[in-house]
């Protein structure tokens, strides 16, 4: 035989259900979640003396994009299993660097990265051969449209 719960037992469970579901799906945790985002032509992102970079029929240049998004429960488990994802601390060395601080790194790596070009391009224009290793992006500022913020 069913038991019939009372009105007041089942309006209350329900608001229960509701509360850990929201707890669930909206609280965030102290963790982000990075995983690959697409990729873009960077012809529609780059200007040069106010000239657009040529489409090419034979290849082009395209920019990977990486998606962050703090983690809640839900987020967290779903990414445990998914193999491109990285799962950090929100509290990492990045975060707890003051701005000051983050725009000097940036700035001391704009200044190698500057030296390496030039270097590389003195090798260039001397003929002579030069190993470049592309060891990826790093992602400085986000647009203050973007949904990362």
């Amino acid at each position: 035989m069913k038991k019939n719960l009372p009105k007041k037992l089942k309006t209350f469970i329900k608001i229960i259900a509701l509360i850990l579901l929201a707890v669930f799906l909206i609280f965030p945790l102290p963790y982000r979640i990075e995983i690959p985002g697409g990729v873009k032509p960077l012809n529609e992102s780059i200007e040069v003396s106010g000239h657009k970079a040529p489409v090419k029929a034979d290849g082009g240049f395209y920019l990977p994009t990486v998606k962050t998004a703090p983690a809640n429960v839900s987020l967290l488990i779903y990414n445990i299993f998914d193999r491109y994802a990285d799962i950090h601390p929100a509290n990492s060395r990045e975060q707890a660097l003051s701005k000051r601080q983050q725009d000097e790194i940036i700035s001391q790596m704009q200044m190698r990265v500057s030296e390496n070009i030039a270097i590389w391009e003195a090798f260039r224009l001397a003929r002579k051969p030069i190993d470049f290793e592309y060891g990826g992006a790093y992602v400085t500022d986000l647009a203050s449209s973007s949904s990362f913020h």
